[in-house]
């Protein structure tokens, strides 16, 4: 017989946990379409805060620094619009689920994006190639 805390455990332990390194991010998302075809999206808990609960290092960071509405709950009828509130059908906790699932994939891969590379051969040929940097008599 298993009592309430042991579902609970095995219901965590079933989330995918990613450490924050933008190279294994990929891998990542493909875990999360797994979790999202193999669990029961129609529950009353947000998902997304559970995957957020389950995250570390900067990924943790930036699930802490969001806001309650991008974990959105169910049942939510209206939403502020940009000249006030606008009436939005009602959601069901699966559409519910899937938004905040899919919003929190999107604000860590915008937010933990490697930037550009600067390139050797480019910085070479400014202080090769032009006289921007050349030695002047003096």
């Amino acid at each position: 017989m298993t009592t309430s805390a042991d579902a609970h455990g095995e219901l965590l332990s079933r989330v995918p946990v990613w450490n924050g390194h933008p190279e294994t991010f990929p891998a990542f998302e493909d875990e999360i379409e797994l979790y999202i075809l193999g669990e029961n999206l129609d529950v009353k808990v947000s998902l997304a805060a559970r995957v957020a609960q389950k995250l570390r290092g900067a990924s943790r960071r930036i699930a802490l620094s969001m806001k309650r509405d991008l974990f959105p709950l169910s049942n939510s009828g209206s939403e502020d619009g940009a000249g006030g509130r606008r009436k939005l059908p009602p959601r069901t906790s699966e559409q519910a689920n899937r938004v905040g699932l899919k919003r929190l994939l999107e604000r860590l891969r915008s937010d933990l994006q490697p930037g550009k590379q600067d390139l050797k051969g480019e910085k070479l040929h400014v202080f090769f190639g032009t006289t921007k940097l050349y030695r002047r008599r003096g």
